[in-house]
């Protein structure tokens, strides 16, 4: 696999894995916490990530469940590296 870390156009990190770009160029943080907001169900009781990145949707996802419980899996140890 070939990660590649870069910089996106408002500074912050972003990846490519294999040549495709897992988060935008431009705004990487603020598309990934737009995704988990929209994706967010507060009724549940705990949640599951899998995959890892940057750690942007983790970092959104663990501030909006609270107390409840969240559960990442990674399979690469560059993306704990990165993260």
């Amino acid at each position: 696999m070939d990660w590649e870390l870069l910089t996106a156009k408002n500074g912050e990190a972003t990846l490519s894995l294999n040549g495709v770009q897992l988060y935008s160029r431009y705004r990487p943080r603020e598309d990934a916490w737009k995704w988990v907001d929209a994706e967010f169900d507060a009724t549940k009781s705990s949640y599951l990530l899998i995959g890892l990145g940057l750690g942007y949707h983790a970092e959104r996802l663990i501030t909006l469940a609270g107390n409840k419980p969240v559960n990442v899996y990674y399979f690469e140890k560059y993306e704990y590296n990165f993260a």
